[in-house]
């Protein structure tokens, strides 16, 4: 089981990669995860949070939320399986999530693949 760090101040940096806490009144609320993307063009809700492996289910793995939904966390949680990888393509982070390091890999591989195509 894993154990949850102390959350920081609300105005800590929330960038790619940092481990937040989700401070809502619906079904997320309580939910940890890291920033995987930061949406620029979304006027609300710009952080997408990776949800990969908790225990409830989701449509997608990744949700969006606003600066005040979201606790930061100094670290990710310890005992907490999820395994990530922050990658760096034409200046933009993106933090991969997975629960075993071959996913990981594929995942990777993949972004690497779909980076290279030509934009239309």
């Amino acid at each position: 089981m894993a154990t949850f760090p102390q959350p920081q101040a609300l105005d800590a940096a929330l960038i790619v990669g940092t481990w937040v806490q989700i401070v809502t009144s619906d079904q997320y609320d309580g939910l940890v995860g890291p920033i995987d993307w930061i949406d620029q063009d979304r006027d609300n809700n710009p952080y997408g949070v990776d949800l990969t492996g908790t225990s409830i289910f989701f449509a997608a793995d990744e949700l969006f939320f606003a600066a005040d939904e979201l606790l930061a966390l100094p670290g990710q949680p310890e005992g907490d399986p999820r395994l990530t990888r922050l990658v760096v393509l034409d200046r933009t982070d993106y933090l991969l999530v997975a629960t075993s390091l071959a996913q990981l890999d594929a995942d990777e591989q993949e972004l690497r693949e779909i980076d290279r195509l030509p934009c239309a």
